[in-house]
């Protein structure tokens, strides 16, 4: 039999614990090594995160809806979803203009036409817009027409060396012959035309050119 005494016993045990306790320092350090040395990153839960501006659309309804205006949409919204947030479209709206399927883009312009109504295209608005026009001309609201389908031949002729290009002409109003009626009567007593563009609201052109047209025209009133 092999004895060891009370003196060797726990040489032996401490020799042992020193021995563990170096296989555990060993095998902390390579852990650290492998994994670089950094903490293990916290685990995320997609669901506690806040939604991404990045998942949003951000579109301008306007033209013939309830409540034109601009609309956050989710990513993947189409037209009829834009036109339902914008309280959907006003009567007369002609939705045959408009591909109510279409996807939406972020920053996407939605314009909803009435029936009768045609678009202007975006060059056009900003040409127009940089002559001085008002603004809701160059959106052009109400409808425009060619016209060279609207006006004989030597009407159309005779137009066009005054102007070229588009040419609003508005409406045939009681208001507009009563104008009319003043300012042939103003110059028959002899006011000056700049006087009588002065009184009624109208340009001293327009002025001579109505006279003329009426065949009244003898220059200023001496």
């Amino acid at each position: 039999m092999f004895y060891l005494s009370r003196a060797e016993q726990v040489a032996l045990f401490a020799l042992l614990a020193l021995f563990l306790a170096g296989v555990g320092v060993l095998t902390y350090t390579r852990g650290r090594r492998a994994g670089g040395g950094e903490a293990a990153a916290p685990i995320v839960v997609e669901g506690n995160r806040p939604p991404s501006r990045a998942a949003e659309l951000v579109v301008d309804v306007g033209g013939a809806v309830a409540k034109p205006g601009v609309y956050r949409l989710p990513a993947g919204s189409r037209v009829v979803d834009a036109l339902e947030r914008a309280g959907g479209p006003r009567p007369g709206a002609d939705l045959t203009t408009v591909n109510l399927a279409a996807p939406l883009q972020d920053g996407q312009q939605v314009r909803v036409l009435l029936k009768g109504e045609t678009a202007v295209p975006a060059a056009d608005r900003r040409r127009l817009a940089g002559q001085g026009w008002p603004r809701e001309w160059c959106r052009m609201k109400k409808p425009y027409k060619n016209a060279m389908e609207i006006l004989p031949l030597e009407l159309l002729e005779e137009l066009q060396e005054y102007h070229e290009g588009l040419l609003w002409v508005p409406k045939r109003s009681r208001d507009r012959a009563r104008r009319n009626v003043r300012i042939l009567r103003l110059y028959d007593r002899g006011v000056a035309t700049k006087e009588i563009a002065r009184e009624v609201g109208v340009t001293e052109r327009w002025v001579r050119e109505l006279l003329r047209r009426r065949g009244v025209w003898k220059g200023q009133p001496g």
